[in-house]
This record gives structure tokens, sequence and C-alpha cells, in this order.
């Protein structure tokens, strides 16, 4: 059996030779991790990889001078998982398609763009910062059952109105900050219930925003099972402990 490699490069510099040994292992990888200052950091990385299960790639900066040759990894027939910071010039940097969990740290445009082509999703964390632009409407998420939508720095700005874009009837699970909701928190909710067609298992209200009182919630939503609110995830950060125990979880 292949043993699993685990790799973290914590803003260090390696040398050469400890990089040219990853490179030679590269075959053998199925989950990794990676803390890099830029694009350029990972560009050693790419290549065919058969056994990659899962990734997650930590960004300190995105890449502003993008490289003369974008950064991609397409041949990973095994890749289910993948954590991602906002760091790449392009967005065609994984076969999105054949992905059933991601989490993007990325700005709303952006995260729609991958979207439209991650058809196959059943578990998606959205971290949003940044302006959000021209939002495609109507994201089409056919096997999606878990959604969390999160600020990055906790100000909820980029995410208000995210949820109109997206259609998920296969949803059981949705975590959202009442931020994002705004200015209307019930009637988005309702209306996300509505085009979606889903049958919502748990409903997570998160933030520290209140505008409407959480006995209005599970009045409105009564038919949802089970419905928290939980004023500690606030932002990226927060759900850090979270996100570790996840993240070798592949779907």
């Amino acid at each position: 059996m292949e043993p699993n490699i685990f790799i973290e490069t914590v803003q260090k510099t390696l040398p050469d030779e400890c990089v040219a040994v990853l490179i030679a292992h590269r075959h053998r990888w199925e989950y990794i991790k990676l803390a890099v200052a830029s694009e350029f950091d990972v560009q050693w990385a790419q290549g065919a990889m058969p056994l990659l299960r899962q990734i997650e790639i930590e960004a300190d900066t995105w890449t502003e001078v993008p490289p003369l040759h974008p950064t991609h990894w397409h041949d990973v027939p095994r890749l289910r998982s993948v954590t991602l910071g906002k760091l790449f010039s392009s967005i065609d940097i994984f076969p999105w398609s054949q992905l059933t969990s991601l989490t993007l740290i990325y700005e709303p445009m952006e995260c729609s763009a991958i979207l439209q082509q991650a058809v196959q999703l059943v578990y998606c964390h959205l971290v949003l910062f940044g302006d959000s632009g021209p939002i495609p409407a109507n994201v089409q998420l056919p096997s999606l059952e878990t959604l969390i939508l999160t600020p990055l720095h906790g100000d909820g700005e980029p995410g208000t109105h995210y949820l109109e874009t997206l259609t998920a009837p296969a949803l059981h699970t949705l975590e959202v900050p009442e931020s994002f909701l705004l200015p209307s928190p019930l009637d988005m909710l309702r209306s996300f219930i509505s085009r979606s067609r889903c049958r919502l298992q748990q409903l997570c209200i998160t933030g520290d925003t209140r505008s409407v009182s959480e006995s209005m919630y599970l009045y409105e939503f009564e038919d949802i099972p089970a419905i928290l609110f939980d004023m500690s995830l606030i932002d990226y950060e927060s759900y850090a402990e979270k996100l570790a125990q996840q993240r070798y979880i592949v779907l």
C-alpha cells in the first residue's frame, strides 16, 4: 500500500536539495498542504500526481504579476478535495468538475466562475472578500449537501446577496452569517429554499449581527429540524479548528 505523503512548507525557503526530493516523490502524494508566499512558489509542484486526493494551498498574498506560464494541475485523476486561498492569476488551476469538496478564499465573482464548473460538489465552504463585481446568476450545484458562507475578515459586505445567485436542490446543511442575508434575512432564506426546492435539515445562522430574533427564525422555518445560532463564527479564523478537523475528510 502506498504511504500517505504529508508535506507542509511554512513560509520558509527550502534548500534546492529538499525541493528535488519532494518532486521526485510527487507521484506518491495523497494529501498535501502548502503554505507559500506567491504563485511562483508552487510552480515546482506541477505535474502528474496520480494518487493525489486532497490539496490545500495557503497563500500569503496573491500574484499581481503572473508567471509566464500559469500554474495548473490537470493530471490528478483521484483529486476530490481542494482548499485554496486567493493566490493564482487564473482560475484554470484544477479540474473543478471532478471535485466533491471545495473551500475557496476568493472574491465572489471568481468563486462563481469556479462553481459553474464544480458541478459534483457535495461540500462547499466559500470565504468571501473584496469587491463583489458582476456575479453570474443562478449557479447550479445539483449535488451540494453542505454550504458554508463566511466573510474573510468579519465585515460581511462582499457576501451580501451572494446566496441569491445559487441553486442547490440537494442541500441539507446551510451555514450563513446574518450579515450576508441583509436587509431581509427571512425573505432571502425563503427565496433561496423555494428556488432550490431543497429540504434543509440544518440551518446555522452565524456572525455577531442579529437584526431578526432567534425566535423568528424558529417560527418562520419550523419545518427545518435543526436551527442553530453561533455568534462565535464571525470570520475565516474563527473556523480554524473546525477546518482542521475536516482537512483530511475526502468525500
